[in-house]
């Protein structure tokens, strides 16, 4: 039986933010689907593991220079290029595969280019949000925090991964969809709370059809008692804001 595998990259060179979840749970799905899997933690660039799905987090820019000087390396890019290998990166992991970022003073240093985003430092907060549903990709309306913290220009032509439903009804995108890369700015075990979004990463790497859904009830309530939860306070927050602009 082939053993899919999944390492998870460099953890210690960014702020954790609950995504070194991803990869048990991104295991624990491909085996509800019936493949085998295992997951490793690579430290060290020296230590690189041979991989079919790696994985990349870490919150806000402080940690991306380094981040990005163990990829460069690593074979990871050419990897990705030439098919072998899908990432999925989370925040400081998106940022550090775009064509640029740039720090809070205002410098901009080059990412590793394997996606077209110019990723800038914002004043900003992370915040609980909800994405609409993208049925193109199977994926239904899902949780997660936020990093407002960055800014992502996507050049011409690259696609973002879903659009989020704002309490405002201002349109916001999040995410990156490209070749070998799925990358999103949700925080938080995102592929725990949002298995949908693990079978996206699954299906890529493994270049298989689109499964029939495979729920899981605790984590489906779980999801939809929270969005509840956020359409109240985002109700409560527009009738506070109608009575202040009444006086």
């Amino acid at each position: 039986m082939t053993v899919l595998r999944i390492a998870t990259l460099f953890p210690l060179d960014t702020v954790a933010a609950g995504d070194q979840a991803n990869g048990p749970a991104l295991v624990r799905r491909a085996r509800q689907r019936g493949i085998e899997a295992t997951s490793v933690v690579v430290s060290r660039p020296e230590d690189m593991a041979s991989a079919d799905i790696y994985l990349l987090g870490g919150e806000g820019l402080a940690g991306v220079g380094d981040l990005v000087t163990h990829l460069v390396a690593t074979p990871l890019a050419d990897q990705v290029r030439d098919g072998r290998a899908t990432v999925f990166a989370v925040d400081a992991g998106l940022a550090a595969l775009g064509r640029t970022w740039t720090d809070a003073a205002g410098t901009t240093h080059e990412g590793l280019g394997l996606v077209g985003t110019a990723v800038r430092a914002r004043p900003g907060t992370v915040r609980t949000v909800v994405s609409r549903p993208a049925p193109a990709l199977g994926l239904p309306a899902m949780l997660g925090w936020h990093a407002d913290a960055f800014e992502v220009a996507h050049d011409p032509g690259v696609d973002h991964l879903v659009a989020l439903a704002s309490a405002d009804g201002a349109a916001a995108i999040d995410g990156v969809l490209a070749p070998g890369v799925i990358a999103t700015l949700l925080h938080g075990p995102a592929l725990a709370l949002n298995p949908e979004l693990a079978d996206l990463v699954l299906a890529r790497a493994l270049r298989a059809p689109d499964w029939d859904a495979l729920p899981i009830p605790a984590v489906e309530d779980a999801r939809a008692r929270r969005m509840l939860e956020l359409r109240r306070q985002a109700g409560a927050q527009r009738r506070r804001g109608f009575r202040a602009g009444r006086h």
